[in-house]
């Protein structure tokens, strides 16, 4: 004869298994080098950890609190290299799956890279809404402030061509610059390509995903 488990260990397995799809986690790593003639002057890393869980959601509205660790590993030839850990963290809040509004706080726990010098990381504050009119196009518009800097206003827009394709133009302020790229998402796996002005030419960026 087969025996239910007892109720209280049924709800006990469905809000453990309810917790942890509520629940998102991330890796990410960032890569800055800077080459002359041949010789790498500068190699900025980023090693990223997210994690993110859902705090509110009903057929109206969502709630999400996220916070990323950072390993900052910066080297520059001839003056050797040095690490520090910094802390983000950030809201986002979903009304009627077309209205998003979210703020991030960027090395919460001020950083610092060095001994003897200490160069402290660059501390932000961004705000952000995006709206998606149609189910196909997504527009964002988002403020950046650094404690000891001005304030930056970015603007994007994406229109996805098919599911599989699409394509993404933005600008921004202090410094001025303007951005186009494109996302493939092909088999789970997400391929970036964007280009933008910069005051040293035109930067290529190039990003790598995928989706569990």
């Amino acid at each position: 004869m087969i025996r239910r488990p007892p109720r209280s260990t049924l709800s006990s397995s469905s809000a453990a298994s309810d917790v942890y799809k509520r629940q998102r986690l991330g890796f990410g790593l960032l890569s800055l080098d800077a080459e002359y003639l041949n010789v790498n002057l500068l190699s900025e890393k980023n090693y990223v950890v997210s994690h993110s869980v859902n705090l509110l959601k009903d057929i109206h509205s969502e709630l999400n609190l996220g916070y990323s660790l950072n390993m900052y590993h910066l080297k520059i030839s001839g003056f050797g290299e040095q690490s520090a850990l910094g802390v983000n963290l950030g809201l986002l809040a979903v009304l009627h799956d077309r209205t998003r509004f979210g703020f991030t706080v960027f090395n919460l726990n001020n950083p610092a890279v060095g001994k003897d010098n200490a160069h402290e990381l660059p501390q932000r504050l961004a705000l952000g809404i995006s709206y998606a009119p149609y189910s196909t196009v997504l527009t964002n518009l988002e403020l950046q402030k650094a404690l000891d800097g001005d304030t930056q206003i970015h603007f994007g827009s994406e229109v996805k061509i098919i599911d599989q394709f699409a394509l993404r133009v933005g600008a921004r302020t202090n410094p001025n610059s303007i951005s186009a790229g494109a996302r493939f998402d092909l088999f789970n796996v997400l391929i970036d390509y964007a280009v933008n002005t910069h005051t040293m030419g035109l930067t290529h960026h190039f990003g790598l995903g995928y989706k569990f």
